[in-house]
């Protein structure tokens, strides 16, 4: 069922495949481009609710984190750039898509077939509030290491001043808020990116490193968004 490419799905077609997906149970030999398929429709949803905010906060919440765990699996085992066009494709599919009755029915199902998928991929349960908050403390911990190790190494990559002060001040506002939020879990992370930081010598200023560094951009806007503190 290729559904990657229509938006928006129906809530029949999406409660479908839901009852599918359900009632099997993913085998170590189950077709990955079944699952992909299956994952195009997920991708297709997440977009529309981060576009609409249809469900309510913590449902939001536990369908980010849903999504953050189907993306590691499908990265792992279908490759990182499979993720990123189907993502890409569901994006500008959500771009196109009206906010109404129709969307909000199909964002819960979404929340519905990503638990599913994530639980018969993984093995993993979302509980609140301890899931999320260690979704977020390793989008921090990706978004400190790339700016306060590599960035402040590397010159920035040439990043104009405006810019960078930008950033600091965004990653400053997201460091205070998730600090207050989980002082104790912070504490460990920034230990994790000082002995980082000592370690880290101009000399690995590299291509990869920069490609770290546009992750740890990509990171802190996705958080700046998450605690409502805006997106860049």
């Amino acid at each position: 069922m290729k559904l990657g490419g229509k938006f928006p799905l129906t809530t029949l077609a999406l409660s479908l495949v839901i009852a599918a997906f359900t009632s099997n149970a993913a085998t170590a030999d189950e077709s990955l481009t079944e699952i992909s398929d299956q994952y195009a429709i997920v991708a297709n949803g997440w977009y529309l609710e981060d576009k609409c905010d249809l469900l309510d906060a913590r449902s939001h919440q536990e369908l980010e984190w849903q999504i953050w765990r189907i993306n590691q699996w499908l990265a792992k085992h279908n490759g990182v750039n499979f993720v990123v066009a189907a993502q890409n494709q569901a994006k500008a599919a959500a771009d196109r898509a009206q906010c109404n009755n129709a969307s909000s029915k199909i964002a819960k199902d979404t929340l519905a077939l990503a638990t599913a998928m994530n639980e018969k991929l993984t093995g993993e349960t979302y509980s609140h509030p301890n899931s999320y908050s260690q979704y977020n403390m390793r989008r921090y911990t990706r978004s400190a290491l790339g700016i306060e190790v590599i960035m402040e190494a590397c010159n920035q990559f040439g990043m104009s001043g405006s810019r960078w002060s930008e950033v600091k001040s965004d990653f400053a506002a997201v460091k205070a808020k998730l600090t207050s939020e989980n002082p104790q879990l912070m504490k460990d992370a920034n230990n994790l990116i000082a002995a980082q930081k000592a370690e880290f010598k101009p000399d690995d200023c590299n291509a990869r490193a920069e490609q770290r560094a546009n992750g740890a951009l990509y990171a802190l806007s996705g958080l700046k968004q998450s605690l409502g503190l805006g997106g860049s």
